[in-house]
């Protein structure tokens, strides 16, 4: 029997790592473990969108505002007519991953399956580098979205809260949006899952890994807060940094074990992350804005509990009491070193290191991912 055809569409090369935090390459490589053909439709930007984004961020830098280009009917337009028609037409099915700028003009009549782990709506006043925009901007970026969820035949949401947002938001029948949550970035021959962690003793150090790239959003002087009150309060802690350098003045800190940032296309990065994750006993991420966040499912994969902020699409990657905490945004590092405090001395952390463990294996798993769209999707072309 002939094998389907998936048209993948893309601005970069959808296996490489270091796209979208990796999770770009590992949809595509689920998808081909399927039994389909998964073609790269590319999508290019030309002379005339460098050309009007100067012009934007010379118009936006003197009225003080932030811009999108990709967020622009100019943009979105040209990107989407960029892509080959002739790639188009051999495909039986296109997906895109969070990219609505690439289904702005797109004509076929081939059924498209959207992927996205947020609206414009919701990013909108939610990450700080999309906000201020100009009036046309905003009015442009939901449009943008709009024509993109219309056109989908199906649309996969990463969490409920990007799920609630396409349907209230955008008016979507949800019969057609379906929540998967995303795996770990990681090889699956390099999880360790069903291990007895032996429980950790009162006395001796406990290792926490702060896992982001966005030093600000991601909270990391929140985190550093937190382990020095613990570390105040006689618990022995290490905060290992992975992802990003830390900030001068924290260079000093005797408990700060800095990595920066390590590239898992190259495998003596990867490795290295791979021995660190293995190490650490907690993953303490209080970042204040998260569609979805690929390092929780890294975590639990590892069984390294949670303790974050209940915001955006957390709630579906970490669940209270089972794999890990949501403290409220309100919260400061001295209320997450005491959540753990607690934790720790109640000997909770072996039983979340169980939850993480029945999560991963669960939901939080690529090849739980594959499962569900092959079902949901590909038996039904």
């Amino acid at each position: 029997m002939k094998k389907k055809k998936i048209g993948f569409i893309s601005d970069n090369m959808p296996w490489d790592k270091r796209t979208w935090s990796g999770t770009k390459s590992k949809i595509y490589e689920q998808i081909s473990k399927c039994n389909v053909e998964v073609i790269w439709i590319p999508v290019k930007f030309n002379f005339h969108t460098h050309i009007y984004k100067i012009c934007l961020f010379l118009i936006t830098r003197l009225l003080k505002k932030r811009y999108s280009i990709i967020h622009t009917t100019f943009v979105a337009k040209q990107l989407s007519r960029s892509i080959d028609k002739s790639l188009l037409e051999s495909v039986d099915l296109i997906f895109a991953v969070s990219g609505s700028q690439y289904l702005y003009k797109l004509e076929t009549t081939k059924p498209i399956i959207y992927l996205a782990d947020a609206t414009f709506t919701l990013l909108y006043n939610y990450y700080d580098r999309v906000s201020n925009f100009l009036p046309f901007n905003v009015k442009q970026g939901n449009l943008i979205e709009l024509t993109a969820l219309n056109k989908a035949s199906k649309i996969i949401a990463s969490s409920d809260w990007c799920k609630a947002s396409i349907e209230n938001d955008y008016g979507i029948n949800p019969n057609k949006v379906y929540v998967i949550e995303f795996g770990a970035n990681v090889d699956e021959k390099d999880i360790k899952n069903n291990i007895v962690t032996p429980k950790k003793e009162s006395n001796s150090m406990l290792n926490i890994l702060f896992l982001a790239v966005e030093w600000k959003r991601k909270g990391g002087e929140i985190a550093i807060d937190c382990v020095k009150r613990l570390n105040e309060m006689r618990i022995p802690t290490k905060l290992y940094i992975v992802g990003t350098d830390v900030p001068i003045h924290h260079k000093n800190e005797s408990f700060i074990e800095s990595i920066g940032f390590l590239n898992k296309n190259k495998e003596n990065e990867y490795c290295q992350f791979i021995k660190i994750i293995k190490q650490c006993d907690i993953l303490l991420l209080p970042t204040k804005a998260e569609c979805a966040g690929i390092a929780f499912c890294e975590a639990s994969a590892y069984q390294l509990p949670i303790f974050t902020y209940d915001t955006g699409g957390i709630p579906n990657y970490v669940e209270n009491g089972i794999n890990g905490y949501r403290l409220p945004l309100s919260c400061t590092g001295e209320d997450f070193a005491q959540k753990i405090k607690t934790v720790v001395e109640q000997n909770k952390l072996p039983s979340l290191k169980d939850g993480c463990n029945h999560l991963y294996n669960n939901k939080l798993n690529w090849e739980h991912w594959r499962l569900i769209f092959e079902k949901t999707f590909l038996n039904k072309i």
